[in-house]
């Protein structure tokens, strides 16, 4: 699997790339990368494997009309037995080195409040629902939003890369299901 180092985080708006680029933009900024094509919500998904900080990630870019949107990193998305603790700890590994970078915004959203308050069960309370961890930020036209909760097949740790169009797009969408 290919290294991705930190580092590539601000060059561009997703890694080496900046929003309204093409797919044929993608594969000159990586021509050694055999991408993985699909398409969902209206939009074509170009994935690859990768890792980020030691962690197995599937990297997706977001296109609409041929324009990147979004970049998404999946930690550990084959992994549904990691424990919950080694999640945890990702999930913090990964926080720290963005809050270095950018002023993230705490909003981590108590289903359940029983644990809130007591760190040594975090992990327990996000193992259970209690909890969804996210933190965002925006700079420029880039919205970023980094998340650690329960989905229905299993623990989803979640790194979002998303242009003021996506942003858009979603938010309409949204709108249109009242």
């Amino acid at each position: 699997s290919v290294f991705v180092p930190f580092i590539c985080f601000g060059q561009g708006d997703f890694r080496k790339m900046s929003w309204g680029e093409s797919v044929e933009d993608l594969k000159i900024a990586y021509p050694e990368v055999q991408f993985d094509k699909g398409f969902e919500d209206g939009f074509d998904m170009l994935t690859h494997s990768g890792n980020l900080i030691g962690i197995e990630t599937q990297i997706v870019y977001a296109f609409s009309e041929n324009k990147l949107v979004a970049g998404f990193y999946y930690l550990d998305p084959f992994d549904n037995y990691k424990d919950s603790k080694l999640r945890l700890k990702d999930y913090m590994s990964i926080s720290s080195r963005l809050k270095e970078k950018y002023s993230m915004i705490n909003e981590d959203e108590w289903i359940v409040t029983t644990w809130k308050g007591k760190p040594n069960y975090l992990d327990f309370a996000v193992y259970q629902g209690d909890v969804f961890l996210i933190e965002r930020t925006e700079i420029e036209d880039t919205r970023i939003v980094h998340s650690l909760g329960k989905e229905s097949d299993g623990l989803q740790h979640l790194l979002v890369y998303a242009s003021y169009e996506w942003v858009q797009i979603m938010q309409l969408e949204q709108s249109d299901d009242f």
